[in-house]
C-alpha cells in the first residue's frame, strides 16, 4: 500500500531539513557515530569511554627492575597503588641499540624508533654546520622567562621526524584536547609534546627557574609565573641546606644499598650562580655536595609544577581528554652520581612515591576517582654502579665504569695508524659512541671513509671496553640473523649517526667524569628494561609477563585516549590491560 500523501509531504519536509542541516554543517563535517545515542556531547573522533585525563609519567634512568626493588621504601598509595591496582609489564625492552634520553623520549609517545624519528642520541655532529648540536636546540628561537642576565635554553621540536601520540590528540579533537609537557630537561619536555602543545616547559639550569621557548609561546602562562615565584623562595629556604635521608623510612630497608665510601650523606645542596638565595659563587660541585639538578628540590619542584600545570590549565575538567605529559629528570642524574643501588636513589625512590601518591590524590579530588589514567614509564635503564659490578658481577681483568671520549679518540688514532703519521684527532666528533671522521686527516692517511670505518668498528671487536663497532653499510643491510646489528639499524638514521658507531662492552658506559658511578647509552638488557604501568580508567589489572617493546607504549597510550596511535607509530596497544 503506498503512503498517504500528507505522509509523503512530510517525509519530504524532513528529508530536506536534514539535507540543510548537512550543507549548514559542510564546513565542519562530523564523525560517523556524531548522531549515535548518548554521545553527543563527545569531542570529534573521541571513542567513548575514554579518561578525561591522561598523565603519562616517565622516571629517567629507571631501570624495569627497580620498582620492586625499591618498593620497600613506599608507602601504600603511590607505586604500590600503580603496581597492585593497575597493570604492569615486567618484560618491556627498547628495541634499538642507543640507549639514551634523546632516543628515548622521541620514541616515548611516538611509538617510532630513532631510524624513523630521526633523534640518534642527546645531540650529534652536524656535517654542514661543521658541530655538534643538541637534539632540540633551535636558534631561530629565544628562551621564554628567563632572568635578565641569563640566557636560557632555547628549543623547538625541528629535529624530530616523527608524529607523536600529542599531535594526534590535538587534530583528532580540533584542538580541544589540552597537551601540557613538563621536564628538567629541554628534550624531555619537547620530543614527546609534538609539533604544536598547549604549553612545553623544563628548567633553566642557571637560575633553578621553569622556562619555555618562543616556538611556543612569546610569555610565560600567569599559572607559571606564579608558580616561579613559589619555586623563588623555596630555593631561598634552601641555601645552606643539605640532603639528608628521609627520617621516615624504617632502618631495615636501607640494608639492600650500596655505595662508594666517598658517597655519603650529608649532601650539602650548591645552587646555581643565577638561581634565588645563590650567593654568585662559580656553582662548582665537589664531593659529597650535589648540584640542585641532583637534590631533591629538583623532584619536588616537578610535582609542583605538574600540580600548578593541572589546576592552572584545568586539565580534565570536561570530557573531552587531556594528555599532561611528566618527565623527572633527577632520577638520572642521581643514577648517573651515586648509582641506582645506592642509599641516594632509594630515599629519591620513596620521596618521588609521596609525591605521586600525593599527585594521584590530588586527581581524585580535581579530575574525579575513575575519570584519569596514568601511566609510568622510562627512557632507558642503567648499568649497575661501579662497586657494585666490582664486588659481585666483574672478573679482575673485566672492563668496568666510565670510557671517556679521550680514550676512544686515542684509541681511533692508534688503529688508523696515525701516530705513526705524525698525525691525532682523526675523528672531529665522538659523542655516545658515534664516531664522526676528519676528511682531511683521512686523506693524510690515505684512507677513504668507507675503509677507517671498516678498520675501526672491526678493531672494536677486540677492544675489552667495546662490545663492537658498525658501519652506515652494515646498517643499511642489517638481516635477522644477527640481534645486535638488527638494535644498531633500528638506532640508525643517515647523516646523523655518524661513520661509524661504537658500542660500549656490559658495565661499560661513556663518560667523562670519574665521579660517575653508572650509566646507559648500550645495548645490554639492563640498559634496555624499562618499567611499563598503567592505572586507572580503562585499564585492565594484572601482571603481564609476555615480552613488549617500548614501541608499543604510544600505541597504547593512543587506545587509553580513544584516539588512533601516531602515524609512524611502529609497535602495537596492548589490549591485554585495556577494559573493554
Amino acid at each position: 500500500m503506498r503512503p498517504a500523501r500528507s505522509s509523503r509531504v512530510a517525509a519530504l519536509v524532513a528529508a530536506l531539513a536534514l539535507c540543510a542541516a548537512h550543507a549548514a554543517r559542510a564546513q565542519s563535517p562530523l564523525p560517523l557515530d556524531a548522531f549515535a545515542p548518548g554521545l553527543e556531547a563527545r569531542a570529534p573522533g573521541i571513542r567513548p569511554g575514554a579518561p578525561r585525563l591522561v598523565v603519562a609519567f616517565l622516571f629517567d634512568q629507571w631501570r624495569g627492575d627497580l620498582v620492586e626493588r625499591y618498593r620497600p621504601a613506599f608507602g601504600k598509595d603511590g607505586f604500590v597503588r600503580v603496581m597492585d591496582g593497575g597493570a604492569r609489564f615486567t618484560d618491556c625492552t627498547i628495541p634499538y641499540a642507543i640507549t639514551f634520553t634523546g632516543p628515548g623520549h622521541a620514541t616515548w609517545l611516538s611509538g617510532a624508533p630513532p631510524s624513523v624519528h630521526g633523534i640518534v642520541d642527546n645531540g650529534w655532529y652536524d656535517r654542514a654546520l661543521g658541530m655538534d648540536v643538541a637534539c632540540v636546540e633551535d636558534p631561530r628561537f629565544s628562551a621564554v622567562g628567563v632572568t635578565s642576565g641569563t640566557e636560557g635554553e632555547a628549543a623547538s621540536p625541528r629535529f624530530m621526524r616523527a608524529q607523536t601520540v600529542a599531535d594526534v590528540l590535538k587534530s583528532t579533537t580540533l584542538g580541544r584536547g589540552r597537551v601540557i609537557a613538563i621536564c628538567d630537561k629541554a628534550r624531555g619536555a619537547v620530543l614527546p609534546a609534538g609539533r604544536h602543545p598547549d604549553g612545553a616547559y623544563w628548567l633553566d639550569d642557571s637560575t633553578g627557574l621553569y622556562q619555555t621557548s618562543t616556538y611556543y609561546e612569546s610569555a610565560l602562562p600567569a599559572w607559571l609565573v606564579a608558580e616561579n615565584a613559589r619555586r623563588a623562595q623555596k630555593l631561598r629556604a634552601a641555601r645552606g641546606s643539605s640532603w639528608v635521608p628521609r627520617a621516615s623510612l624504617p632502618a631495615g630497608v636501607w640494608a639492600g644499598t650500596s655505595s662508594d665510601p666517598d658517597d655519603t650523606f650529608p649532601h650539602p645542596l650548591i645552587l646555581p650562580k643565577n638561581a634565588p638565595g645563590a650567593d654568585g659563587a662559580d656553582g662548582k660541585v665537589k664531593a659529597p655536595a650535589v648540584a640542585l639538578t641532583q637534590h631533591p628540590l629538583a623532584l619536588e619542584g616537578l610535582f609542583d609544577l605538574a600540580r600548578a600545570a593541572l589546576e592552572g590549565e584545568q586539565l580534565g575538567t570536561d570530557d573531552t581528554p587531556d594528555l599532561l605529559i611528566v618527565s623527572i629528570s633527577a632520577t638520572d642524574r642521581v643514577g648517573h652520581l651515586f648509582g641506582a643501588e645506592s642509599p641516594e636513589a632509594l630515599d629519591l625512590a620513596s620521596r618521588a612515591d609521596s609525591a605521586l601518591a600525593d599527585f594521584m590524590k590530588l586527581l581524585d579530588s580535581k579530575v574525579g576517582r575513575g575519570r584519569w589514567t596514568v601511566t609510568v614509564t622510562a627512557d632507558h635503564g642503567a648499568t649497575p654502579g661501579k662497586r657494585t659490578v666490582r664486588r659481585f658481577e666483574a672478573a679482575p681483568f673485566d672492563s668496568v665504569g666510565n670510557l671517556s671520549s679521550q680514550q676512544i679518540e686515542a684509541w681511533i688514532d692508534r688503529v688508523l695508524g696515525a701516530p705513526a703519521k705524525g698525525l691525532k684527532s682523526a675523528a672531529l666528533s665522538v659523542d655516545g659512541g658515534a664516531v664522526v671522521f676528519d676528511p682531511a686527516k683521512l686523506q693524510a692517511l690515505g684512507l677513504t671513509r668507507e675503509a677507517a670505518a671498516r678498520i675501526v668498528a672491526d678493531s672494536a671487536f677486540a677492544n675489552p671496553w667495546l662490545s663492537g663497532g658498525y658501519t652506515a653499510d652494515d646498517a643499511r643491510h642489517a638481516g635477522a640473523g644477527d640481534p645486535l646489528l638488527a638494535r644498531v639499524a633500528l638506532g640508525w638514521y643517515p647523516g646523523r649517526s655518524g661513520d661509524v658507531l661504537l658500542l660500549t662492552g656490559a658495565d661499560v658506559f661513556y663518560d667523562d667524569s670519574a665521579r660517575t658511578r653508572a650509566g646507559h647509552g648500550g645495548p645490554q638488557r639492563d640498559q634496555r628494561l624499562v618499567p611499563f604501568l598503567l592505572y586507572g580508567a580503562g585499564i585492565r589489572p594484572g601482571i603481564y609477563r609476555q615480552p613488549i617493546s617500548t614501541l608499543d607504549i604510544a600505541a597504547t597510550t593512543a587506545r587509553i585516549l580513544g584516539i588512533e596511535p601516531p602515524a609512524q607509530c611502529e609497535g602495537q596497544a596492548r589490549y591485554e590491560a585495556l577494559a573493554p
